[in-house]
Order: C-alpha cells, then sequence, then structure tokens
C-alpha cells in the first residue's frame, strides 16, 4: 500500500505536502502510470485530514500530465 509522506510540523498547507509526496515518489520511481493512489476517504481517515483537503490535493495538476482518477481509488494517468 502507498505510504504518503506528511510532516506535521511544516507550515506548508497539508493538500501542497500531499501533492509533493506524489510528485517525489513519481520522481522516485515509487508511483508508476496506472498506480493506485488511496482513495480519497483512506487518505483522509489514515492522517486525520479533511476530505476537502485531499479532494483540494488530487485536483491540483501534476507533471506529465499525471493525474488522479474517478472514485474510489486514485489512479495516476499520464505521459509516463
Amino acid at each position: 500500500m502507498y505510504q504518503l509522506q506528511l510532516k506535521p510540523l511544516d507550515k506548508t498547507p497539508k493538500y501542497k505536502q500531499i501533492v509533493q509526496s506524489v510528485i517525489m515518489d513519481i520522481e522516485r520511481g515509487v508511483l508508476k502510470n496506472g498506480d493506485h493512489l488511496p482513495s480519497i476517504s483512506e487518505l483522509s481517515v489514515e492522517h486525520y485530514l479533511a476530505r476537502d483537503t485531499v479532494e483540494k490535493a488530487y485536483r491540483e495538476p501534476a507533471p506529465a500530465g499525471l493525474h488522479y482518477v474517478g472514485t474510489g481509488k486514485g489512479l495516476l494517468r499520464g505521459g509516463q
């Protein structure tokens, strides 16, 4: 299962931390095109985040055309 890296004491907004964590994991090869991301509900419960925060992160554009798709489980799709 995918492990998101959040820093509780970091002043960066949580939605941006989510985006940064996913981008770093794409760059490191931890996540690849077609991999499942945690659902909005899973991520919000696991990290004690508001659903709106996770939804905002998943709506943010990502490099190389990768983005969150669908309900339930997220999928990375696009140009990798």
